[in-house]
Formats: structure tokens, sequence, C-alpha cells
């Protein structure tokens, strides 16, 4: 989990190659529904979809994808926050926080994975994250891409 202001070919909108738009939507609400079953089964509230965490967890899994690399700073030095401030404005998220997956073959796969590891599940289930925002990219060869991205508003 980050705090705010700490780190833990491009078509129009910024991304890395057209997405298949369906396949996409199935994988982001797979995942969405996964976290949010997760979060009830430990007495959670469920998180709200949203817009800014979206497109940057969907612009950091393309990214990963087209410049072949896996980690939450990116290759031009951004942070999760960074790029959530790029899609939204600057002191609007008081928490943030961000999974990553790579190479599985479902978003059932990656949800696993993430609630099988310890610092993954602290940010699922973490009660400060009200929103979530998922990414997912695929490459030519098959390989995956998931991000999960987390946030909260200030009051």
């Amino acid at each position: 989990m980050l705090g705010a202001g700490t780190v833990g070919g491009v078509n129009a909108q910024g991304f890395a190659g057209p997405a298949p738009t369906a396949r996409t939507s199935r994988v982001e609400s797979t995942i969405v529904h996964c976290t949010n079953r997760a979060r009830a089964a430990h007495g959670l509230p469920g998180l709200h979809s949203n817009r800014v965490l979206r497109h940057a967890a969907t612009y950091h899994a393309q990214n990963m994808l087209r410049y072949g690399f896996f980690a939450h700073n990116d290759v031009f030095g951004q942070s999760p926050l960074d790029r959530i401030v790029r899609f939204g404005r600057r002191g609007a998220f008081r928490w943030v926080g961000e999974n990553l997956a790579v190479g599985h073959w479902s978003a059932s796969d990656a949800c696993r994975a993430w609630m099988g590891s310890a610092e993954h599940r602290a940010n699922i289930l973490d009660r400060r994250f009200s929103m979530i925002g998922v990414g997912f990219a695929r490459g030519a060869g098959g390989r995956t891409y998931y991000v999960e991205d987390f946030g909260s508003r200030r009051r």
C-alpha cells in the first residue's frame, strides 16, 4: 500500500496498441468481483469502480507489455501515485495502492495469487480503500499483465 505522496505503437489514449474490449471488460469485472468477494468474506465493504484508477491501471498494464518490464515504477520513473495523478487531479486521493500480476492464464488465477500473497492480500483487505480500477494487457504471444489500483478520496 502506498500513502499519498509516497512510492511502494501508442494510440491516442496513450495506451500501447488496441485492447480487445469485450475480453478486457470481462477480465476487469472478474477481478473486481473476486476482490469484493474476498473483502465481503472478511466483513469489509465492496470497492467501487473508479474511472481514474481504471485508466491508470490500464495504462500501466499496457506499458508493462509494450516495454517488457514488471514493476510498480515504470520505465518513465512514474510511481502508481504519479500515474493516478496523470489521469485525475493531484491531491484527490488520500490513499493509493497497487497489485501487479504477470503470466496468469486467467483473471481468477491472478486473483487467487494475490490472495495467496501477504502483501497483495493486505491491499485487497485494506479498509482504507473504497475504490478500485483494473487494467489488463495480453500480448500476441499470450503474455498477460494484470493491475489493480486501489484508492480512497480525500474528504
